[in-house]
């Protein structure tokens, strides 16, 4: 299930997180986000409840994927985020290539936007 949310799309990405847990994880790592929880619990606490003013996480998946916004090879993963507060906030939709050992490395900005 995809919700839009103002400009971007948010949708429950834990099946994609357990099932590529590595890859999730070594994003978020490189983030600076402890990930040491369970995916549900990293899931409730960057991802529910009034998520105004705080980090969330949007979107995760891997690839291969070919939806209506992504194109996706094998060795790709998507992550969306965003940071919404009053008169300000950002969000960004990025691109990493996946290493054979599931660490990934960045590769690009898809899109970005302020509010």
């Amino acid at each position: 299930m995809i919700i839009m949310i103002g400009a971007t799309f948010k949708r429950d990405y834990r099946d994609d997180a357990v099932n590529h847990e590595t890859v999730f994880r070594s994003i978020l790592s490189g983030k600076g986000v402890e990930t040491q929880s369970s995916v549900d619990e990293i899931y409730r606490e960057y991802s529910t409840g009034n998520r105004y003013g705080k980090w969330t996480i949007l979107d995760f998946r891997t690839g291969p994927c070919e939806d209506a916004r992504m194109i996706l090879s094998e060795n790709e993963a998507l992550f969306v985020s965003e940071d919404k507060a009053t008169l300000s906030g950002h969000g960004s939709v990025e691109k990493y290539k996946i290493n054979p050992d599931g660490s990934v490395h960045f590769d690009s900005v898809v899109s970005s936007w302020m509010f």
